[in-house]
Formats: C-alpha cells, sequence, structure tokens
C-alpha cells in the first residue's frame, strides 16, 4: 500500500531533471526549453522552495519551471488546471499554455523543427485506464521529430495500481505507472535512465 506522505517529493527530481538541462543548455540551444505535458493543478499556497505535504504533493512543476526563465510550453486537457498554472506564474511572460488533449496537439508543439530541451510527462493519471498506454502513444507520436539530446522526465514511476484490490503500491523497480511501457520502449531506442523513483529521466547522454 502506499502512503503518499511517505514518497519523496516530486520537485526534488524536477529540480534534479532543471539541473542537468541547465548543463545541457551551456552546450546546446533549445527552441523550446520545457514542454510539459499535464500541468500544475495545486494551487501555490506558499513558496515553492517549502516542503509543505497537503500543498505539494504536485510538485508544482509549472511554476519550477517558469521560474528558470526558460521556454516552457504547458498542455492539460482541463482548463482549471490551466487557470491554476496561470494563476501561479503570472508575473512570468516565458509560459504558453495549451488546453487541448495533448495526443491531438503534440505534433503541432514537437514538429521536427522544434529542438527541446526537456519533455515531462505528468498526463494521464496513475489508475486511470489506458495511463501507460497514453504516454507510450504520445512518445510514439512524436519520437520521429525529438531531437536526439531531448530528456524525458516521466512522473509516477515508483507506484502502481492493483485494479482487483483497488489500492495503490509502490514498485521499487520504478519501471511503474506512467512510465510502465514508455521506459522500455525508451530504453531501446538508445536512452538510459539518468535517474529514477517517484520520477525517472532518461537521455542519450
Amino acid at each position: 500500500m502506499v502512503i503518499q506522505d511517505k514518497r519523496k517529493r516530486p520537485k526534488n527530481y524536477i529540480d534534479q531533471a532543471i539541473d542537468i538541462l541547465y548543463r545541457s543548455k551551456m552546450r546546446n540551444s533549445f527552441d523550446v526549453d520545457v514542454v510539459e505535458v499535464g500541468s500544475m493543478r495545486g494551487e501555490l499556497l506558499h513558496h515553492v522552495d517549502i516542503i509543505d505535504y497537503p500543498c505539494c504533493n504536485d510538485g508544482h512543476s509549472t511554476f519550477i519551471f517558469a521560474r528558470t526563465g526558460w521556454k516552457v510550453k504547458t498542455i492539460d486537457i482541463e482548463k482549471s488546471n490551466i487557470d491554476v498554472a496561470k494563476k501561479a506564474c503570472e508575473r512570468f511572460s516565458n509560459v504558453e499554455y495549451y488546453v487541448a488533449d495533448a495526443l491531438e496537439i503534440i505534433n503541432s508543439i514537437i514538429d521536427g523543427n522544434t529542438k527541446v530541451g526537456l519533455l515531462f510527462l505528468d498526463a494521464w493519471d496513475v489508475g486511470l485506464p489506458g495511463c501507460a498506454e497514453n504516454h507510450l502513444k504520445l512518445y510514439n507520436l512524436i519520437k520521429d521529430n525529438l531531437n536526439e539530446d531531448c530528456m524525458i522526465l516521466i512522473d509516477d514511476t515508483d507506484i502502481y495500481y492493483d485494479h482487483e484490490l483497488q489500492e495503490f503500491f509502490t514498485d521499487k523497480s520504478g519501471v511503474s505507472g506512467k512510465g510502465k511501457l514508455i521506459i522500455p520502449e525508451l530504453e531501446n531506442k538508445g536512452y538510459r535512465i539518468v535517474f529514477n523513483g517517484r520520477q525517472t529521466l532518461m537521455g542519450k547522454l
């Protein structure tokens, strides 16, 4: 059984990915630094560097990416989530927001001429039908358009949902949840795991 407040905070992983992307940006230039699929959902109630479990379970990813000053594009099918992200990031001008099904719009954002630094996958919640399948489907839609130095960060790779028991369980393999299908496929395509746990970062570094 998963005890949510015992899991490592998502912000720690996002910060690690940002640090690695920063080093990559010293060698490369990107048209879009971060493409986020699944915006932040929880209102930011305090300074983002203070970790408070009732507030921070979603990691406030859009805000964390936005405050780098890099170019960020965030997609969410729920307008309410985009509204939360816009409110949190209202002082930043480097974020573009899309209320859309990512599977329908992703090829207009990553089109083969767009060099992306980091693709962050945090959609289709674990436990819902098609979670792992949709993350893999999204990758398959854009794999031919992704630049070789694009890194892919996948959320919730440390848990799985048992439909019979209707309960979440921890998976210490780090290849579960949203990453169950896409991580093995990325490894087949030459990516390696840079770090894993609650989130897994894949790259051809």
